[in-house]
């Protein structure tokens, strides 16, 4: 904890100026599209750079503490 009499800012920089954001972003939303929609132009794009996908929702047998 900082001491009281310290002052501090917090910055928040805009999510369009942050490069690796915008291609995490891109590359969820192709895979989004290929699944939910059946478009894979955007996919196939970036494809040999997904390295897996998976159903992380998809209920199964084991449950995870």
């Amino acid at each position: 904890m900082l001491p009281s009499e310290m002052r501090y800012r917090v910055l928040h920089h805009d999510s369009k100026s942050c490069a690796g954001l915008q291609i995490a972003d891109y590359f969820n939303w192709a895979i989004y599209r290929a699944w939910d929609k059946g478009d894979r132009r955007s996919i196939e794009l970036v494809l040999a750079g997904i390295r897996s996908q998976f159903e992380i929702f998809q209920r199964g047998g084991k449950i995870w503490y």
